[in-house]
């Protein structure tokens, strides 16, 4: 598989060309999924499927459509906060609490690089989201879509994020392709300034201790 995109870091741009996600803190990891099949694989290319038995139910979406889907293997409690916000036109399902002590591991799905042998990397972030939305990612602890902001001021979003204890923001522009290997200046991460405690650092590695398994 490819090498995932990056963001560079700077301050959040303004403007209603861009987007915001929360920025979510674990292992990077691109899955393939397609006939049954589940393959992972980390930002390094390195395969990590069987660290992750966990997070094979992503062969639950495989049924008559192929995925290379990216995203990031979060440690996270077991149900939503009830006041999570639901404001700045968030459009897809709500996020959990990150944690280091949360009792399970979900795949927190932000792109969509292929669809049925269709190369999505041309396409646009705003295409690539919309088109992830509709694929029904969602299976609770295990896999989500969060939601992404739109016609909202990046410091609202940002206020959101620290409220939620989030680490930070990444505003990704509209009209963005992906660009596999790149750190580009169409995404940019901007990270909270405060330290986590202990509470709510999530793992730095999230590999760690764990063995791995056939699949």
């Amino acid at each position: 598989m490819i090498a995932p995109m990056l963001p560079i870091s700077g301050s959040s741009p303004n403007g209603s060309e861009w987007a915001y996600e929360f920025r979510w803190s674990g292992l990077r990891c691109l899955a393939r999924v397609s006939e049954g099949a589940v393959q992972l694989v980390d930002g390094a290319q390195q395969p990590i499927t069987a660290h992750y038995p966990e997070l094979t139910v992503l062969r639950a979406f495989s049924r008559d459509r192929e995925m290379v889907l990216d995203g990031m293997i979060v440690a996270v409690t077991q149900q939503p906060p009830s006041t999570f916000p639901r404001a700045v036109g968030a459009d897809v399902d709500l996020p959990w609490h990150v944690r280091s002590a949360g009792r399970s591991l979900a795949y927190v799905v932000f792109d969509l690089l292929s669809l049925n042998g269709n190369d999505f990397l041309s396409h646009t972030y705003r295409k690539r989201r919309s088109v992830l939305a509709g694929l029904g990612l969602y299976w609770p602890p295990r896999v989500l879509v969060p939601p992404h902001f739109r016609d909202g001021a990046a410091e609202q979003v940002q206020a959101m994020a620290r409220d939620h204890r989030f680490t930070g923001v990444v505003a990704k522009h509209l009209d963005s392709p992906y660009r596999p290997g790149q750190r580009s200046p169409e995404w940019v991460e901007t990270v909270d300034g405060r330290s986590p405690t202990d509470e709510d650092r999530p793992t730095s590695d999230l590999r760690q201790n764990r063995t791995p398994q056939a699949v």
